[in-house]
């Protein structure tokens, strides 16, 4: 079944569905994996969202009138400063060797963001939307861990879901490191703590 999404408004750029299907699986247009979920057994019904655009599903879903809306994290200062404000960012395919890099023009106040091209056509779309929101970070922050909750906090207002960010930061860390591991932990607490918040308070 083809599913089109339209946005409530453009500050909530994405759609609330419910479902009682116990397994969901969504493809975005290019039929690669976008939202699959398995509902635990105690839980009557899935209520998620999906940013705008086109879907495939089998699933039986029925939007919702009232968007929902997951609690914001709170997100520090930033601890970078610039001669000159950044305004103009560009974002560039390349063959980078890396799964996502930025470097910054602090003088000119423009900031450039690659995404390798293997990445693109190899990882679901909330992989990428992840590695482009910690780019993005680090126009503000310069530890690697405020950036990803940025990245989290930024996806979380597209409209993707907290199960969906940890998926993407598995695909994108080496859990086999420290830092890989601390990084992982902290966006699974957080996301573990949204999804309390919301399904269970």
């Amino acid at each position: 079944m083809l599913l089109h999404v339209y946005p409530y408004s453009e500050q909530l750029p994405y759609q609330t569905f419910v479902t009682k299907d116990r397994h969901i699986r969504i493809y975005d247009n290019n039929f690669k994996e976008f939202y699959f979920y398995d509902v635990p057994a105690y839980r009557e019904k899935q209520i998620f969202n999906l940013p705008k655009g086109i879907y495939h599903t089998n699933n039986r879903l029925k939007p919702l009138k009232k968007p929902l809306v997951y609690p914001s994290l709170p997100l520090l200062p930033p601890d970078k400063k610039y001669p000159v404000p950044i305004t103009n960012i560009v974002f560039k395919l390349g063959n980078t060797g890396q799964k996502g890099f930025i470097s910054i023009s602090p003088e000119k106040g423009i900031a450039q963001i690659v995404l390798d091209k293997e990445i693109l056509y190899k990882y679901p779309r909330y992989v990428t939307d992840f590695i482009l929101g910690h780019e993005l970070g680090h126009i503000k922050y310069k530890y690697e861990d405020l950036c990803d909750r940025f990245s989290n906090v930024l996806l979380l207002k597209m409209g993707y879901n907290p199960s969906q960010i940890n998926k993407a930061i598995a695909y994108t860390l080496n859990n086999k490191t420290f830092e890989g591991r601390h990084r992982n932990f902290n966006r699974f607490n957080d996301n573990y703590l949204i999804s309390y918040n919301t399904y269970y308070k």
